[in-house]
């Protein structure tokens, strides 16, 4: 039922074994201090009813002679140890015992351990008990003490019995999650990354658990992108691909003039499979860190002036106004200034692509906090609250958006250049009045 080794059968004996050492301590700890009292409740009797038959037999006889057959058939009795003593009233010893024979006198020290033997008259004489002497019992009295050992036994034998079967109910219970859990792992393992468990309430285990749910949660999305991913980039690969094979095809078939225009469309497209697997090297290099960043102080106006510059004869062929709006007094801030030159290049594409003819795309930056924060806002048709939040998803693009070029990589190259700086990331949009994209770095 239970693997040599497990957890449960661990749990089990670990419970038995507490279980059991705590009965059997309880029961030798009521065994000695249960017999201890006995034996000094029952020689307490005892030693009362010596003393008032010893007085009843001084009261008849008028004095000790008999006392030594009284002692031989009441008092002494084989194993229990050195004899008792009697004294007569002046503390001379009647009959022998304790380490005193008949006649001798017992030192006053020794004699306040004594035991007096009041008659009516006043005191008739002592009895002392050694000090090495034990409890003697009657066979009613060694009955009644067996009776209560066994019973002793019984309770730690059923104490044993209650700590293996809470053990097994225990032990159960508390590995039941981590049972849960293991099979899930072996699911996880084996593929199947949306496998997830019961949650328990609270304590430890139920904080695994979720955790463990939110990792395979994790997994099953990052399986998710990756198929998307592969599926998007045979995309974006396939367009180019076929457009360059079916060219050359014609033009070994003779099919195409090899004409300046036709080895144009080749170039065109090769350069759009060049940059797809550009962009997919820096998306991968800034994901995993391993992009070097080369940080100098640079002036934020700069940044949007040369970006403006540069998207300038593109904004005018699209009959669009690329200009900037803010930035003065901003100081220098500490950065890779051809990183964030290219997700402001990425940036105001994306906007310049997205903004229709006699539309605007505005570009700012001013301080917050600790930081600045840069933007670039367009008057395009906006983005809808469903597709909002996966704009910097790689490949992500809207239904309005598929088929009006670019790789869907853009923006996400552009988050990754972000944080690998530090800095945050985000969007705000009203459909059919623009959109802003924002982010901010720390000085």
């Amino acid at each position: 039922m239970f693997k040599r080794g497990s957890l449960t059968l661990n749990l089990i004996l670990a419970f038995v074994a507490v279980g059991l050492a705590g009965t059997l301590s309880f029961a030798v700890m009521i065994r000695r201090a249960g017999m201890a009292e006995f034996g000094d409740f029952f020689e307490m009797r005892s030693r009362g009813n010596i003393s008032r038959e010893l007085v009843d037999l001084h009261r008849r006889n008028g004095n000790w002679d008999e006392a030594a057959e009284f002692f031989q058939h009441h008092v002494r009795r084989a194993g229990s140890g050195p004899e008792p003593a009697l004294l007569d009233a002046d503390g001379r010893v009647v009959v022998q015992g304790a380490g005193f024979n008949v006649g001798e006198e017992v030192p006053p020290d020794q004699l306040r351990a004594a035991i007096p033997l009041m008659g009516k008259s006043g005191r008739v004489g002592w009895v002392l008990y050694p000090a090495g002497r034990g409890p003697v019992f009657d066979p009613d009295e060694e009955r009644l003490i067996l009776r209560l050992r066994n019973a002793l036994l019984g309770w730690a034998a059923g104490g044993t019995v209650v700590a293996i079967a809470l053990g097994v109910v225990l032990a159960t219970r508390l590995t039941r999650p981590v049972r849960a859990l293991t099979e899930a792992a072996r699911a996880v393992a084996a593929g199947k990354y949306d496998s997830a468990v019961v949650v328990p309430a609270s304590g430890e285990l139920g904080d695994l658990a979720r955790s463990f749910n939110q990792m395979s949660a994790s997994l099953a999305s990052a399986q998710e992108q990756r198929r998307r991913l592969s599926a998007d980039i045979a995309h974006d690969l396939r367009t180019p691909l076929s457009i360059i094979l079916g060219h050359t095809e014609a033009l070994t078939d003779g099919l195409l003039p090899p004409t300046a225009a036709t080895f144009a469309v080749l170039h065109e497209e090769a350069q759009r499979l060049d940059r797809l697997i550009e962009d997919l090297r820096t998306l991968s290099l800034a994901e995993s860190g391993s992009m070097r960043l080369d940080l100098s102080p640079v002036e934020p106006l700069a940044l949007l002036q040369r970006t403006v510059n540069a998207h300038l004869p593109q904004a005018r062929q699209r009959g669009v106004n690329l200009q900037v709006g803010s930035g003065a007094g901003v100081p220098p801030v500490r950065v890779d200034a051809d990183k964030i030159a290219r997700v402001l290049d990425n940036l105001v594409d994306n906007a310049l692509r997205h903004t229709p003819a006699g539309g605007r795309v505005l570009l700012g930056v001013e301080m917050q906090g600790s930081g600045v924060r840069f933007t670039v806002g367009d008057t395009g048709p906006g983005v809808a609250a469903a597709d909002l939040a996966h704009i910097f998803e790689r490949f992500y693009r809207g239904d309005e958006a598929r088929g009006r070029g670019g790789s869907g990589l853009g923006l996400a190259i552009a988050r990754s250049l972000v944080e690998l700086h530090g800095g945050t990331i985000g969007a705000a949009s009203v459909p059919g009045a623009g959109t802003t994209i924002h982010f901010s770095l720390p000085l």
